[in-house]
């Protein structure tokens, strides 16, 4: 029992001695390690006991046989633990560290003494639960040391020592670090990028799922209905007829009835969706007799559609952003970049205008992410194709052009060869216009029918109550009676080609990264304040780039959402989509204050807002909540029926002015920051 005794003793010793070792290591937060540890230093200790325990009389039954057998024993019996250990190790071809404690002596009086088959096969036993034993041990150590880190028990405090405070935070920002603290998001950044993007990739699409159980635009409200209608008709149009007169006017395909008006690119797609549709339920695609048709499997095919579309496109394209772009940023966090995730693919507007108002914004958006991706990664041609593909699925994505044609051409300009990049450029572009244009390549009438459909003027130069220049000054200016059609396209594409001009030539003469993003979002503000035709939806354009600006810009970022949320509350109460509109806004700014939040917020919040702005921005958000109240339970007086309509316009029109000048005033900053760092250089 003495080598028990001194097993033990020297056990007690080594654990002691590690844990003494941890604690002075942890000194200063080192409460919850010290009881980490200790508790699972004293679960260790037990289960050992426990095992020994089990087979100690086995054990000694199986000695006590074996030593009146045979009497060479007894000088073997000399050999230490470690010696006995090394021998049943070395049989077994594993190496492992020696430590003294009980199952170790346990193991070494088997190996002796035990010379029959039964003796070895409980050595065996022995060697396994031993090795087991300290295998497992070893992996609740390191989950420890795991969980520890990750709440930041550990993180820099070894640096801390040897370099100092400041040299330790310099190294941790360097790096994609958990931030000391961080309790709300540990479930998610305790992995790799991937897992906490699977985690919040599901989540999203469960939110979608639940905002598609609401209504959608022109629900059983005969006889045109409203957009689900319109893209449903598509499908059954691009079902039913060769392409060549997807876009021409007849008796089988009345363009006065919701008549194909994107670019061809949409119609591909309706026709993919639409496959699947007649798959399931031929009746909600055929021809005629489809119209206005709204059975439960149809709505359920029709909601799976966007849902698809989102998770195979925009998707995928939110994480090849955040991949890239993450890398690129000298210091990235993993709760900056979990938040940042979240903010994207958990955006109100998007969801509640494709998963409830019902349309495919999604992938428009989402194949501009990707090549904004792909700018960032300096795949400028792999860019100009997924942009192409963008602006022939949808024509608002025109409202990016400016940004994409400025920032490539800047970027070509410096090159050793500036023609043949721009050539190389021009060739990528016009190509994969023609593969998608290929059906009405055949005929200029037929191109023109197409243009025709893509370019709607009769309509005017706004359409309900949008909160962009024209409509919001024809309360005063009767823009439609001064002036024709004609004179308004003039005017306005005068007007947007002007807004776009400073932050292009920014681009042109210092092309970044960071300009580019506020680029996108200068030029679509342009288009959304002064082009013609424009929507309430449009406002999804400007907001993808300031999503994607998010922690460079969250104040204003969590603003312009807010305010183009608002300006299309009168557009999703005619859709009854009233309560996942609270709810999305509720979740979403919860998100944005979580605990735990990113630098840019706590930096932003302190330095570049006064107190002034502060209560300006409360009394606005005052503002826009009575508004919301009193279009919801007051009635506008008969004489003025869309009073409340234009008050809404009225308040998101000027906080978009100022948005607009203020960003276009931080993309020219970037310009002479730059400029100030190359004098430093030189200096």
């Amino acid at each position: 029992m003495g080598k028990y005794k001194n097993a033990n003793i020297g056990t007690a010793r080594e654990k002691n001695t590690v844990k003494n070792n941890s604690a002075a290591s942890s000194k200063g937060s080192g409460s919850k390690f010290d009881a980490l540890i200790g508790g699972v230093e004293k679960m260790l200790v037990e289960k050992e006991r426990e095992v020994l325990n089990k087979f100690n009389p086995l054990i000694w039954s199986s000695s006590s046989s074996s030593s009146s057998s045979s009497s060479s024993s007894s000088s073997s019996a000399t050999l230490d633990n470690r010696t006995a250990i090394k021998i049943a190790a070395d049989r077994h071809h594993v190496n492992i560290h020696v430590v003294r404690s009980p199952l170790a002596v346990a193991l070494q009086r088997s190996q002796i003494r035990s010379s029959d088959r039964k003796g070895q096969d409980w050595t065996d036993s022995l060697l396994s639960i031993h090795l087991s034993f300290h295998i497992g041990q070893c992996i609740i150590l390191l989950c420890a040391v795991k969980l520890i880190k990750t709440n930041g028990l550990l993180t820099g405090l070894s640096r801390e020592r040897q370099m100092g405070k400041k040299k330790a935070e310099k190294v941790t920002d360097d790096k994609v670090e958990v931030d000391n603290g961080d309790h709300v998001w540990w479930w998610l950044i305790c992995r790799s990028i991937g897992a906490s993007f699977l985690c919040i990739s599901v989540f999203a699409l469960l939110i979608r799922v639940a905002v598609s159980l609401h209504p959608y635009s022109g629900a059983g409200n005969p006889p045109k209905f409203g957009d689900y209608e319109a893209q449903r008709h598509w499908m059954e149009i691009t079902l039913n007829l060769p392409a060549k007169e997807w876009y021409r006017n007849s008796t089988i395909n009345d363009l006065g009835y919701w008549g194909l008006d994107y670019p061809p690119l949409t119609a591909y797609q309706s026709y993919v969706h639409g496959l699947f549709l007649r798959c399931f339920d031929p009746d909600s695609v055929s021809l005629f007799t489809s119209r206005g048709h709204e059975t439960n499997l149809g709505k359920l095919l029709m909601r799976w559609t966007v849902l698809s579309s989102d998770a195979l496109i925009f998707f995928p394209a939110v994480f090849g952003f955040v991949s890239v772009y993450h890398t690129s940023r000298t210091s990235s966090r993993k709760t900056d970049i979990v938040w940042h995730i979240a903010m994207l693919l958990l955006g109100p507007c998007l969801i509640l205008i494709d998963h409830g108002h019902f349309q495919y914004n999604c992938i428009s958006l989402g194949l501009t992410v990707g090549a904004v991706a792909a700018i960032l990664s300096q795949k400028e041609l792999v860019a100009s194709v997924l942009f192409t593909l963008a602006l022939n699925h949808k024509q608002m994505s025109a409202y990016f052009a400016p940004a994409f044609l400025s920032h490539l051409l800047g970027k070509c300009l410096r090159r050793k060869h500036p023609l043949l990049e721009v050539t190389k450029l021009g060739l990528v572009v016009i190509g994969t216009f023609a593969v998608i244009w290929w059906p009405y390549l055949h005929s200029t009438d037929a191109i023109f029918e197409v243009l025709s459909r893509l370019a709607p003027f009769e309509r005017g130069i706004y359409e309900d109550y949008v909160a962009n220049f024209w409509c919001t000054t024809s309360i005063l200016i009767k823009w439609k009676r001064l002036f024709t059609t004609q004179t308004l396209k003039i005017i306005s594409l005068t007007a947007t080609v002007l807004t776009c001009l400073p932050s292009m030539v920014q681009q042109l003469l210092a092309p970044s990264s960071k300009g580019f993003l506020y680029g996108l979002l200068n030029s679509s503000l342009s288009f959304y304040l002064f082009s013609f035709q424009v929507h309430e939806k449009s406002i999804l354009l400007p907001l993808l780039p300031a999503s994607l600006l998010a922690l460079e810009e969250p104040r204003p970022f969590k603003w312009l959402t807010h305010l183009a949320l608002f300006s299309m509350f009168p557009l999703l109460c005619r859709d009854k989509l009233v309560l996942p509109y609270v709810a999305l806004y509720a979740l979403f700014t919860l998100l944005y204050h979580a605990p735990g939040q990113c630098s840019g917020r706590s930096k932003t919040s302190k330095t570049d807002y006064s107190s002034v702005a502060s209560n300006m921005t409360g009394l606005l958000y005052l503002c826009s909540f009575i508004l919301h109240i009193v279009y919801l339970t007051m009635c506008p007086p008969e004489k003025l029926p869309f009073l409340f309509e234009a008050v809404i316009m009225l308040l998101c029109f000027s906080q978009f002015m100022l948005f607009a000048f203020y960003t276009n005033a931080k993309q020219w900053l970037l310009s002479k920051r730059s400029i100030t760092e190359k004098e430093k250089k030189h200096i």
